[in-house]
């Protein structure tokens, strides 16, 4: 986030964030440099996603990852692994980036999209587990959606979902 304290409708206002306010980026790079950014406005949501988020079935969030990626020069011969925060990550953008060659690696929500439902039911569970427990389910299909009229999707490649007892429970997803 870039600090503003003007008034303009494309800042936002983040009062639990260290900037509270001012313009988002949405970035892509790697050690300190940037590579490519979007900018999002709060009036008119991010740059350049206009309707392409609304042609598949991702979100906004999911959406604006794969247009950050799609700009990665010669994903084919480059090994690219992404490692994104849990506000993005699912297992519907795991396979759409394995579909442009690209990894993908970090935590995810409890309600994201494809989560093996044991692994759901674990997160949720009051029992104690030791520290360092470790549960992994490889996915090779997922649902798109509870509201979505196509039932399952088969996903390109198989995608390592787990759970690990750190000082809470965490969920992450490794497809490289």
């Amino acid at each position: 986030m870039i600090p503003y304290l003007g008034h303009i409708w494309h800042a936002i206002k983040a009062p639990h964030k260290p900037i509270k306010q001012g313009y988002k980026l949405w970035k892509l790079g790697d050690l300190g440099y940037i590579f490519n950014w979007l900018w999002y406005s709060k009036a008119e949501g991010t740059e350049g996603l206009g309707s392409k988020s609304r042609e598949n079935t991702m979100a906004d969030t999911q959406a604006l990852v794969i247009s950050l990626a799609k700009s990665l020069p010669d994903p084919e011969t480059q090994d690219y692994t992404l490692y994104l925060d849990n506000l993005f990550n699912n297992v519907p953008l795991a396979d759409a980036l394995a579909q442009l060659k690209i990894g993908v690696m970090g935590t995810t929500r409890v309600n994201a999209i494809g989560l093996p439902p044991s692994l759901v039911q674990l997160k949720k569970a009051k029992e104690l587990l030791e520290w360092g427990h470790l549960k992994t389910t490889i996915v090779t299909s997922y649902k798109q959606a509870s509201r979505s009229k196509i039932p399952t999707v088969q996903s390109t490649v198989p995608i390592n979902c787990g759970l690990w007892q750190d000082n809470n429970r965490v969920l992450g997803k490794i497809l490289t």
